[in-house]
């Protein structure tokens, strides 16, 4: 079969997770002591990554760029957590690397394909830890162990883990990527739910924030994507409605919230993506604005235990 003309192979983003400790007052100063940090763990879009020319903004020091977007939601979200605890620290563990960090590689370094071997992509980017060594829950537990106080932590992890499979769908390999869904599924769920479970265990009285993935194909022509692209499409979208069961399930375990990212990206991907820029499905400064808005809701509006 023909490959797609413009679109070829995608990455997916990542899921989006955010968990604040209990007691973390929303502007409507509920009871509770205000954070102290902000915790950003995850892939590339928590990195702030946006296309290869865009300069990140790790430390959240570029005001002016920050507010527009070009530089991640971490940071539109940390401008708004200043406003209940102004003397709020942000770190940043999230990994813009290729290739992209995945639940596997969060947990154990090797990704779920199997690769070790990663580089930092993100331009003027310093890894904040040694991702080739280290898994990135570690480096998180080692921070939260040192941070008791209450806190806000956020987490977007899972698209990656489908990539591959889109990958292969997008270059006529159909059955095979229909076999390796639903192991992907699979092995997701398991992931994210030992990943919330170790978080949770660090801060028990935590409030948990999940917002789901959206689909960055959403609202994309059919005929973009080549001869396969209603097949294309159609695996997109299974794989976001994979994702989003795998959330809604741990939300329910581990008492957490859920902000509906993907209801608001439905339909929306030229216009909240980069998709038509050489399919990057990286949010545009509109779609990481969106981001940082649902997260904010999700969390003034979170149930604490």
């Amino acid at each position: 079969m023909s490959r797609p003309s413009r679109l070829g192979l995608f990455v997916f983003s990542g899921l989006i997770l955010a968990v604040t400790a209990c007691g973390a007052p929303t502007s409507g100063s509920r009871s509770g002591g205000r954070p102290t940090y902000y915790l950003a763990l995850g892939d590339s879009l928590a990195a702030g990554y946006g296309s290869g020319t865009t300069p990140s903004d790790r430390e959240c020091r570029d005001h002016n760029a920050d507010r527009s977007g070009a530089r991640g939601y971490v940071c539109l979200f940390f401008a708004r957590l200043r406003r209940v605890s102004p003397n709020l620290r942000l770190v940043n563990l999230a990994l813009a690397s290729d290739p992209g960090e995945d639940s596997c590689s969060f947990l154990h370094v090797i990704s779920c394909a199997g690769s070790r071997r990663r580089r930092d992509v993100a331009p003027g980017d310093r890894s904040p830890f040694a991702f080739t060594r280290e898994a990135q829950i570690s480096a998180a537990m080692g921070v939260l162990r040192s941070h008791r106080q209450p806190g806000v932590i956020s987490l977007d992890i899972g698209g990656n883990d489908f990539a591959p499979l889109l990958a292969e769908t997008a270059t006529g390999k159909l059955n095979r990527a229909t076999r390796g869904l639903r192991a992907a599924e699979r092995r997701f769920a398991r992931n994210l739910r030992r990943i919330v479970r170790q978080l949770r265990g660090s801060a028990p009285q935590a409030v948990i924030i999940l917002a789901d993935q959206y689909d960055p194909l959403s609202g994309v022509p059919a005929a973009v994507l080549g001869p396969e692209g209603a097949v294309i499409l159609r695996d997109a979208q299974k794989a976001t409605e994979s994702m989003r069961r795998s959330v809604l399930s741990v939300s329910r375990r581990y008492r957490a919230g859920v902000a509906d990212v993907g209801a608001r990206f439905k339909g929306r991907a030229l216009a909240l993506t980069r998709i038509a820029q050489g399919a990057n499905v990286h949010p545009s400064p509109a779609g990481y604005r969106v981001y940082a808005a649902l997260l904010w809701q999700t969390y003034r509006a979170a149930p604490r235990p």
